[in-house]
């Protein structure tokens, strides 16, 4: 991750250093610096999750809550914020990424899988004594199942 990192630095650098309206809200320059601080924080450049929840908010204010590209950074997000225990946090952000996606994608596509999957990785964590421990099983098994339909042939052609 540490090369994408630097590619990522080196492709944003322009518009992020030009520091002006455009640079600022367009929602490709958001989009790349998401991506960057996303690769320094993957590559262990950062941990700082504020500079990573920045970064993720400034791509929604660009994008919209609802938009794809930001239900997949926040579930990059809730990555982040499980790895250093803020399990809450994670799934505060995994139930809005999870109607997001609901909205944008719908319930078959791959990035509602890994959205599923992750909620089923809180709940697992919490144990038995979490309020929807019970869920595990169920989004786990919904996860695989909309993995596997992904790969249909539909979705190849895509």
């Amino acid at each position: 991750f540490v090369g994408a990192s630097a590619y990522y630095i080196e492709c944003a650098q322009s518009w992020t250093l030009a520091n002006d309206f455009v640079s600022t809200c367009h929602p490709f320059v958001a989009e790349a610096s998401f991506a960057t601080t996303r690769a320094r924080w993957r590559a262990g450049l950062i941990s700082d999750m504020p500079e990573l929840l920045s970064a993720l908010h400034t791509l929604c204010n660009a994008l919209t809550v609802h938009h794809p590209i930001v239900s997949t950074a926040q579930l990059d997000v809730s990555e982040a914020l499980m790895s250093q225990g803020r399990v809450d946090d994670a799934e505060t952000l995994l139930l809005q990424a999870q109607e997001s996606l609901n909205i944008s994608c719908g319930l078959d596509h791959p990035h509602m899988a890994r959205c599923l999957f992750r909620l089923a990785c809180v709940y697992e964590k919490r144990g038995p004594a979490g309020r929807r421990y019970g869920q595990v099983i169920t989004l786990m098994d919904g996860a695989l199942a909309e993995l596997l339909g992904a790969s249909s042939k539909r979705h190849i052609a895509l």
